[in-house]
């Protein structure tokens, strides 16, 4: 039993670990497309939210293991509401993002479709981190990932 619970605070730890080198990546990556020019102030605070978020969720995992609590059995604990403005706000982002690329060489289909792909990986990425189900009685970031993999489907049949 004692083994058990030391290999469960290790892969805790491993993730948040994982969580905070995420955080750091993402803070690199932002500050040098910036620096080069390739993103401007609106992607750049993009970037920043996304590192900030990912290094908050690093912090409540660290907080939640001192304090002992359990996680709940969903593992976000969120209601279905909820997800949808969710992913109803992420969705009306990344129109507004796209749309900004209309008059650029690749154009607003293309951008759909690339920053629709991106969402889905990251919200992939939030749901292992948060060990969300994914067949769970509400929606969670699993359905989300799969809603945006079907915009950027229509993203590309739209090119």
């Amino acid at each position: 039993m004692a083994r058990r619970s030391r290999l469960s605070a290790l892969s805790r730890c491993d993730r948040v670990t994982a969580l905070s080198a995420l955080a750091r990546a993402t803070l690199d990556v932002t500050t040098r497309a910036y620096r080069a020019g390739l993103i401007g102030t609106a992607g750049a605070r993009y970037g920043l939210l996304l590192a900030s978020r990912f290094n908050r969720a690093a912090l409540q995992r660290l907080r939640s293991r001192r304090s002992g609590a359990e996680r709940p059995s969903d593992a976000s604990g969120v209601s279905t509401a909820y997800a949808l403005k969710r992913f109803l706000l992420k969705l009306a982002f990344l129109l507004i993002f796209a749309l900004a690329q209309i008059q650029s060489p690749w154009g607003f289909a293309n951008a759909l479709a690339i920053l629709a792909a991106l969402s889905a990986a990251i919200d992939l990425g939030i749901a292992v981190f948060s060990q969300e189900r994914l067949v769970a009685a509400g929606l969670n970031h699993w359905h989300e990932a799969i809603a945006f993999v079907g915009v950027c489907a229509i993203g590309y049949w739209l090119t």
